[in-house]
């Protein structure tokens, strides 16, 4: 996602190994939500979705966010490392939000608890039309593994 800083939330990390999570297109739910600046990412402290707060209110907008679609995971053997992309996210006709997006938080919607996955800082304002997060494809993706 190539807006701002981000980061992986560490409770991500640490049961990615494990099998928890499907990344997988056809595996768990991934959503994104859009959360405002009254909201301070704490990749330590923060394990799952009720830990997130300030999320975005106004029309067009779903409360939890939208799924992501086309996930995709590449294993890029020329630069070592893994890709976790999908396509970009799109609000249709998105009205003026409150409070303003400043962070898009990433989380598996598949478990009971919703556990975060990341969150990357918003630099692009909404302005009462279409919205796109732009999840580009290499070097620019959801999450790097290297």
């Amino acid at each position: 996602m190539a807006e701002g800083d981000g980061a992986l939330y560490n409770e991500f990390k640490a049961r990615m190994p494990e099998g928890y999570y499907n990344l997988a297109s056809g595996g768990d739910d991934i959503k994104v939500m859009l959360v405002g600046a009254g909201y301070t990412p704490d990749i330590d402290a923060h394990v799952v979705k009720v830990e997130i707060t300030d999320e975005c209110v106004g029309t067009g907008y779903t409360a939890g966010g939208k799924l992501l679609t086309g996930q995709n995971i590449v294993k890029d053997g020329t630069l070592d490392r893994a890709i976790f992309d999908a396509d970009d996210v799109i609000w249709t006709g998105l009205g003026p939000l409150s409070p303003q997006p400043a962070f898009a938080v990433v989380y598996d919607d598949t478990h009971a608890s919703k556990p975060l996955i990341a969150y990357w800082e918003l630099t692009t304002l909404t302005n009462g039309g279409d919205y796109t997060l732009q999840m580009a494809s290499s070097p620019d993706a959801i999450i790097i593994l290297t």
